[in-house]
């Protein structure tokens, strides 16, 4: 199967897990034609979902954003961010636009739905986590 098949059956399958597992997802529009995105809420994180084609095949990420980058003590906080991303186990902080989010992505080989629950799960808990942790720590504007 090439990528554009993978790609096309694993959008299909994701939408399909999202319609049976999640209440109240939209599907979101891309200008690429190489991804395919949704957004869902879980618990009270926002989750951007996508499936992306590569040249050498297909992942699946899933998005968090957390909070809008501190007006002052940017570096401190850079530095934390880059502490913090030494203790977490398949996610990462990363910066978008002056917003700092949590991301995972992983390739998908085949499709398992326990995968997919898992990619959400653990970005929407690690989102409400580090925001606590931030909003205790730093000025920041939370998402």
């Amino acid at each position: 199967m090439d990528n554009q098949e993978q790609f096309e059956e694993y959008t299909q399958l994701v939408e399909q897990h999202l319609a049976g597992h999640y209440k109240g997802w939209t599907s979101e529009p891309s200008k690429r034609q190489d991804r395919k995105s949704w957004k869902l809420s879980v618990s009270e994180r926002t989750i951007y979902l996508y499936v992306i084609r590569y040249l050498y095949g297909v992942s699946i990420r899933a998005v968090s954003p957390i909070c809008h980058l501190p007006k002052e003590n940017r570096e401190r906080f850079y530095e934390w961010c880059l502490e913090t991303n030494n203790l977490l186990w398949n996610c990462a902080l990363a910066l978008n636009n002056e917003t700092i989010v949590t991301l995972s992505e992983r390739p998908i080989k085949t499709f398992k739905s326990d995968d997919l629950d898992d990619i959400i799960n653990r970005v929407s808990y690690g989102s409400d986590k580090i925001a606590e942790r931030i909003n205790s720590q730093f000025d920041v504007s939370l998402y």
